[in-house]
């Protein structure tokens, strides 16, 4: 049996690749922001530096909060879209299931 729908198939193959990219993405950011946190949070004097007076930011401390916010979110995105893929796998296979069923039920099952 043929398969139909080959753009789905594409784009549910596609969104499968970008969920993998954005996990490793995520992965990699969560390190950088950890290793940078440590980094910056060892300089000379201490100063962890400030965006806004009166307010320090940086530190080991932010940069593993950080790290563990990023991951958190590029999982999250990651199952985001791996699901979307999954269903429209699953939305093909249901019509694929129904198109033989239909085929079988009406007979021409040698065509």
């Amino acid at each position: 049996m043929e398969k139909r729908f080959r753009a789905l198939r594409i784009i549910g193959t596609l969104y499968k690749i970008l969920a993998w990219i954005s996990l490793i993405g995520a992965i990699l950011v969560a390190l950088f922001m950890v290793v940078t946190g440590i980094v910056g949070g060892s300089r000379a004097g201490g100063d962890t530096g400030s965006l806004v007076p009166g307010l320090a930011v940086g530190g080991a401390l932010a940069g593993i909060a950080g790290g563990i916010g990023a991951l958190i979110g590029g999982v999250v995105w990651f199952l985001l879209l791996y699901a979307v893929a999954e269903a429209i796998y699953v939305i093909l296979s249901i019509e694929e299931n129904t198109r033989m069923t239909a085929i079988s039920l009406s007979g021409r099952a040698g065509m």
